[in-house]
């Protein structure tokens, strides 16, 4: 059984006040705003981080309005694969980056693999970004009966255009099924030194496929230090912070199943 849950969250929610919603359904609410986001973003280290920590050296630095981080956008949706047992065994995860990094990151594949099919081109794109943030978990950290989750398998990447944006698809895997009944299974995905910016999307964001069970979410949005949003505040495109900043600005869900 495939079931999405909805992000819909009051207008006048702060941004780091905890949602909570159940399977069951939930009232409808209007979707929170965000805060805008500027049109131009820097874009050596934005695609430094999804392809140097991906695919290349890339492009000098060019002028933007942009200062403070998060410098790019990414909505993630993720789907949860449960087995017969009601056990979680993979996840799979969509993140579809903002229209003007995927613009400039089309470019840049583009320039490096010419003479190669467009499939090629964003085929050997995934495969390589995947390959060079595995290193860092490949964004994500797990969490089950308060122990991380290690030893993360990504596979199956794919880099897909829709409506001027590019959408990075791949699977997660992990040693040993986690069972969402007996302890709640935790994940985030972020990028560790928040230049990337990686929320839920704000509709269709979780889906639970294979469970027969009535299951819980919890997103809880993140509440950081004053200190920690100043630092993040202060710094210029081309600074390199902590990769323990990212963690204080991301985004957890908490999954609870019972039958």
């Amino acid at each position: 059984m495939d079931r999405p849950l909805q992000r819909h969250r009051p207008m006048h929610r702060p941004l780091y006040q905890p949602l909570h919603r159940s399977l069951q359904g939930s009232p409808k609410r209007p979707a929170l705003r965000r805060q805008s986001r500027p049109v131009a973003v820097r874009r050596s280290r934005a695609l430094t981080l999804l392809t140097a920590w991906g695919v290349s050296t890339l492009l000098a630095g060019i002028t933007t309005v942009s200062s403070a981080h998060p410098h790019a956008w990414i909505d993630l949706r993720v789907s949860l694969q449960f087995d017969e047992q009601g056990k979680i065994t993979a996840m799979q995860q969509r993140w579809l980056m903002d229209p003007f990094m995927s613009t400039l990151w089309l470019e840049d594949i583009t320039r490096d693999a010419a003479g190669e099919s467009r499939e090629a081109q964003l085929q050997s794109a995934a495969e390589q970004l995947l390959d060079n943030i595995s290193g860092h978990s490949y964004f994500t950290r797990i969490e089950h009966n308060g122990q991380e989750i290690e030893a993360l398998q990504a596979q199956d990447p794919q880099l897909i255009p829709r409506d001027r944006r590019l959408e990075l698809r791949f699977a997660l895997e992990w040693p040993e099924p986690l069972d969402p009944e007996t302890a709640p299974v935790r994940y985030a995905v972020f990028d560790p030194t928040y230049y990337i910016e990686i929320l839920h999307a704000e509709s269709d964001s979780i889906r639970l496929q294979g469970s027969g069970l009535h299951c819980d979410l919890r997103i809880r949005s993140p509440s950081p230090d004053p200190a920690k949003i100043a630092y993040a505040a202060s710094l210029d495109v081309h600074e390199q912070p902590s990769t323990e900043l990212g963690r204080h600005f991301a985004e957890w869900a908490e999954i609870t199943c019972e039958r």
